[in-house]
């Protein structure tokens, strides 16, 4: 098995984006359309040394959420330990509310890393199961119900690098977690933040083509590249690495990079690339 283990996508002056393996992702105040962005883990972003922030761990939790609930006012309340990732059933907490529009609270403080002020901040669920709202320092900025689909939000116009943040989570019984899960929810895997370079893949989809003998094949890559900086990105170009079973690196040739010309400032943009492979 052949896997495409890296990209790195740069503009005419210096390198912009290395990433690799392939994860889902959804944009806030984005150029993206909003339904799912499917952003590929960024493994590096110039002046910033941990790109990634795990919110993995304990979160404060309550089961019955009081009326008049204020996400901004979360003081005060009976707020419970409870472990992420994993169903609050396992914690002892019970089952999801079998009442539609009846939810569940989380809460967790965080701290953005002052490394990240010139970067898009990305708040990144694995899986969520329930109607899920999600509010940052009291403002609501999502809401959604995709189950076992991860997704991301850009948050960085909530947050302030170096600084702290609240975020809290409401969520109730959906169509979704009815049928599949009827007396269960919450936050179910992963939770981290994630630093984007102002211009970003924001998604990234390969297809692979065999000939009739099985023997070559051609990589189709289709990628979207969104341009969240203030200017026009000029220059942009995307290299690949493609590893082979056993690591080794497979000599992409002429193929190993490819020029996508520019992006308007604020705009999404679609490419799709040919990779032919021989044997």
């Amino acid at each position: 098995m052949f896997r495409l283990h890296r990209f790195v996508l740069w503009s005419a002056a210096a390198a912009i984006c290395p990433l690799s393996g392939v994860g889902p992702a959804a944009a806030g105040s984005t150029p993206a359309d909003h339904a799912l962005r499917v952003t590929p883990p960024v493994e590096f972003v110039a002046g910033v040394e941990d790109t990634q922030v795990s919110l993995n761990g304990e979160w404060d939790f309550i089961l019955d959420v009081p009326r008049g609930f204020d996400p901004g006012q979360t003081d005060g309340l009976d707020w419970k330990p409870v472990s992420i990732p994993g169903h609050f059933s396992a914690d002892g907490y019970g089952r999801m509310h079998k009442e539609f529009g009846v939810p569940v609270a989380y809460r967790k403080s965080i701290s953005v890393p002052e490394a990240w002020a010139d970067q898009r901040v990305a708040l990144r669920f694995d899986s969520v199961e329930g109607l899920t709202t999600v509010f940052v320092n009291g403002e609501r900025i999502d809401q959604r119900d995709t189950h076992y689909l991860p997704y991301e939000l850009d948050i960085t116009d909530h947050v302030e690098p170096g600084g702290e943040a609240e975020i809290v989570l409401k969520i109730a019984k959906s169509s979704i977690t009815q049928w599949w899960r009827p007396e269960k929810g919450g936050i179910r895997r992963d939770v981290w933040l994630q630093a984007l370079p102002p211009v970003n893949l924001a998604s990234l989809n390969v297809t692979t083509d065999f000939d009739d003998a099985y023997e070559d094949a051609e990589l189709w890559v289709r990628l979207k590249v969104a341009n969240q900086s203030g200017r026009d990105a000029e220059g942009l170009r995307i290299a690949f690495t493609l590893t082979g079973p056993e690591g080794e690196t497979i000599d992409l040739g002429e193929h190993a990079a490819a020029d996508l010309g520019g992006v308007g400032a604020g705009d999404l943009e679609t490419f799709e690339v040919s990779l032919p492979i021989e044997g």
